[in-house]
């Protein structure tokens, strides 16, 4: 119920309320002695049901590739190794220890990380599937802090931290959490992108202009969908591209196809796309895109970062709490913030105008990924200092 709240356009401090609501269903914390740091490498733990080729994954792999020196870092693995990937096995390697606790109950669990003495808590699921919130109710790490895997706030009064940044999370908006916000600038997040990831390539030169979303069409609200046919109905025989899990059935199809015509766009003009074989066979797909339309109030992540990384612009809004903002960020980590939208008439302005110059997609296309390489967004080293230097700051009680 609170992971479905990301995708309504609600009051944020309604949806903080239901957050706090959990809370009083798990026991009070009962938190262990904090441990003495004294100068010496921090004991993290890493607490996740998706490190893997996930979007978690990609996300994990720049803190925890670039730990300092002497880190030693302890992996609570909640997912079945038959999941394993060769992200995987990269983080694997990068771990003192790995524990895996799927099949674990919350109390074990809860003792396991207890034994394990460690200096800070790195949960990163939040209420996704997977979540093993309960088991960390009572506390078992002297400091929790949560991030990458949910954009809102947990609600869990043993939490201590939630990293954000300032365009996220903007000062002022700390009442729509529990945790106390650990805020990373440029932006909360850091990409590692594809190994497997095909050259950017554009549409053939005859193909119409086609829009697209790659995001799950769970988050394509009713309100994108009248604002993205605004933008086709000002870009004469333009086309869009949807591609998304379950989008194979035909139930789901027709019901998509159905909400975009109550908006007048003809079901000829839409493809809908379901699940490819392979990641490389999804990021080809956007060699079919010349622009990419991102969904509001719940914004893509890695969606946005594989089509930027694809060369694909991507158009974004910023909204009103985490999810609506995160896209917002991350244009502004790789230098795009042209591409931010301060309404939905700017929405319109800025796709119809990338849309219509066909030269400049060809040039946006060829140069994006050597631009987000260079940019913030994929800068592991510099997060990763950052990241860890706050997470020490955490543990001493410096912040």
């Amino acid at each position: 119920m609170l992971f479905a709240q990301n995708y309504l356009l609600r009051d944020p401090a309604q949806v903080a309320d239901a957050h706090r609501a959990f809370a009083k269903h798990l026991p009070a914390p009962e938190p262990p002695a904090a441990t003495a740091i004294d100068g010496r490498p921090l004991r993290i733990g890493i607490l996740s049901s998706d490190l893997r080729g996930h979007s978690v994954g990609f996300f994990a792999e720049a803190l925890l590739a670039e730990a300092p020196a002497g880190t030693e870092l302890v992996a609570f693995c909640n997912a079945t190794p038959a999941w394993a990937d060769d992200v995987t096995r990269r983080l694997q390697a990068r771990m003192k220890t790995w524990h895996q606790v799927e099949i674990l109950d919350d109390l074990a669990l809860e003792q396991l990380i207890r034994r394990e003495r460690l200096d800070v808590l790195l949960e990163f699921n939040g209420h996704s599937l997977g979540n093993r919130l309960p088991a960390l109710a009572r506390k078992p790490a002297p400091v929790i802090v949560t991030m990458i895997g949910y954009a809102n706030t947990t609600g869990l009064p043993a939490i201590d931290w939630r990293v954000v940044d300032a365009i996220t999370d903007p000062p002022g908006s700390e009442h729509l959490c529990t945790e106390r916000l650990l805020r990373l600038d440029p932006c909360f997040l850091c990409y590692t992108p594809p190994r497997d990831a095909v050259e950017p390539a554009m549409p053939e030169v005859d193909a119409p202009i086609t829009f697209g979303s790659f995001n799950l069409a769970l988050k394509i609200s009713d309100e994108a969908i009248a604002l993205w046919a605004r933008v086709m109905a000002q870009v004469p025989d333009s086309r869009l591209l949807v591609k998304s899990t379950g989008l194979a059935d035909a139930a789901p199809r027709s019901a998509l196809l159905s909400r975009f015509a109550a908006h007048g766009v003809d079901a000829s003009r839409i493809e809908l796309l379901g699940q490819t074989p392979t990641r490389a066979d999804h990021l080809r797909a956007y060699s079919r895109v010349h622009v990419a339309l991102d969904t509001f109030p719940y914004n893509g992540t890695t969606t946005t970062c594989e089509a930027l990384w694809m060369g694909v612009p991507v158009i974004a809004t910023v909204g009103n709490r985490h999810a609506a903002r995160v896209s917002a960020s991350l244009l502004h980590a790789a230098g795009l913030d042209a591409w931010v939208a301060k309404d939905a008439d700017d929405f319109v302005r800025i796709a119809v105008q990338l849309a219509t110059d066909r030269a400049a997609l060809s040039q946006w296309r060829a140069s994006l990924r050597d631009r987000l390489r260079a940019s913030p967004l994929l800068d592991a080293k510099a997060y990763a200092q950052q990241l860890h230097a706050a997470l020490r700051a955490c543990c001493t009680g410096a912040r």
